[in-house]
């Protein structure tokens, strides 16, 4: 194995995958929430928005993008680590991955999970 260092984005989520088999369905359904609340009522999502590092705008179109991810392939999601990361962990939607991740991660029970999502992403 590759030093942690050397490992892309998505190695990174393959391996969060593999060693967490059994909380990624979580994960997914809090990507599938997030991404609902966004898209149902964009003006108020664009009222609300607070971050400075992502206008809103681009936020609700990278939200877009990964709907098609996440929902699409929900069962594949799960089951299929590699895929998993190919998908949630791609340029074009993990800025919309990681501070969702980062989120989950400190409210999951799981500590462990916390744990490695902060080794892994920095999150």
């Amino acid at each position: 194995m590759k030093p942690l260092i050397e490992l892309s984005k998505i190695e990174r989520a393959t391996l969060l995958h593999q060693l967490f088999p059994y909380v990624i369905p979580a994960f997914i359904a809090y990507l599938q929430e997030s991404i609902k609340k966004i898209l149902a009522d964009p003006n108020a999502f664009r009222n609300n928005w607070d971050c400075e590092a992502m206008p809103a705008q681009q936020w609700y179109e990278v939200a877009v993008v990964a709907k098609l991810h996440v929902f699409e392939c929900y069962e594949e999601l799960k089951k299929d680590a590699n895929f998993f990361a190919e998908r949630l962990f791609a340029e074009e939607i993990i800025p919309f991955t990681i501070p969702l991740l980062s989120e989950f991660a400190a409210a999951c029970p799981n500590h462990s999970f916390y744990l490695a999502a902060e080794l892994l992403f920095d999150v």
